[in-house]
């Protein structure tokens, strides 16, 4: 059962996620092009973090923040690298959802 502190953490956790958000958004209309996707894995990665902070974590989740960190920094250096890292990490979400939900 959820308690009135870890709903408070929980509406400051994605109320601040929320401001990232929207403030990405409007960075993104004068950034380059693969800032967009950047981002996204950004955000990814903070979503990743509200859930350990809520106690939603697991290994498989901790294991793609360290993935997330590790490459997407390439969109920087590396365009196909960060590409390729993006369609594999689609893919490998895809297989966790069918091992989850299925």
């Amino acid at each position: 059962m959820e308690t009135a502190l870890d709903a408070k953490k929980a509406r400051e956790l994605l109320f601040r996620y929320l401001c990232y958000l929207v403030s990405s958004a409007a960075g993104l209309v004068d950034e380059p092009a693969l800032y967009g996707p950047f981002r996204l894995v950004d955000a990814a990665e903070r979503v990743i973090d509200i859930m350990g902070e809520l106690g939603l974590g697991d290994s498989f989740l901790t294991e793609l923040r360290e993935c997330i960190v590790r490459h997407k920094e390439k969109v920087m250096t590396d365009e196909q690298g960060f590409v390729a890292f993006l369609d594999q990490t689609v893919r490998t979400l895809a297989d966790e959802l069918t091992r989850r939900f299925d």
